[in-house]
């Protein structure tokens, strides 16, 4: 399902989330290297068991991240830095991976967040479009897609920026197809789409 990716996007430059994004080694094939003397074990599985127990602590920092991004979205993304999930110079795909694949997160201040017109947040909105595959996907079905991982914002403008982000990620991966001219087009059917399903 690519909608809904296993793993953090490889964009991420935070090296705790790219930890997050393989584990080569299922949890009930590690032993506790605590109750196995290190010597008696081969250092592959020592290093996948410390890798593992690392990604355990990751997730439960996510975790307790999402909840103070709930509360408040810009304390939430200045805890996790303080926590070293996300880098203390903050760049826009790293946010963007946080945003895509953290569990739990209020898909309303979401959208919120990636909708407002600040540079930074437009740069995350971007970031955050170019998580998805929309190859060869009709442009209903990519921006149903796009907005099940978000709730779009209620307000006019931010929703403006959000159908663009999303219309020229969609073009960048399929304007060798020919059905668009530009990302334009795709914007302009894209908006009507969203309006003709509003209540």
């Amino acid at each position: 399902n690519r909608c809904l990716p296993s793993s953090p996007p490889s964009l991420s430059k935070s090296p705790s989330l790219r930890l997050l994004a393989s584990d080569p080694f299922p949890s009930a094939a590690l032993p506790d290297v605590n109750d196995v003397p290190q010597a008696a074990l081969p250092p592959e599985v020592v290093a996948a068991a410390e890798k593992q127990k690392e990604q355990k602590m990751i997730k439960k920092r996510l975790l307790i991240g999402a909840d103070h991004f709930n509360r408040d979205p810009k304390k939430g993304i200045e805890f996790l830095q303080g926590l070293e999930v996300l880098p203390q110079h903050l760049d826009p795909e790293s946010v963007a991976a946080f945003l895509r694949n953290t569990p739990g997160l209020n898909k309303v201040l979401v959208g919120e967040y990636l909708g407002e017109n600040d540079p930074f947040n437009i740069e995350v909105l971007n970031a955050f479009a170019r998580t998805f595959d929309f190859t060869d996907e009709s442009i209903d079905n990519g921006l149903r897609m796009f907005l099940e991982s978000f709730r779009l914002p209620g307000e006019a403008q931010k929703v403006d920026r959000c159908v663009q982000a999303y219309s020229k990620q969609y073009y960048a991966q399929n304007q060798d197809s020919e059905t668009f001219a530009s990302w334009d087009a795709c914007y302009t059917l894209g908006f009507a789409i969203i309006m003709l399903n509003t209540d």
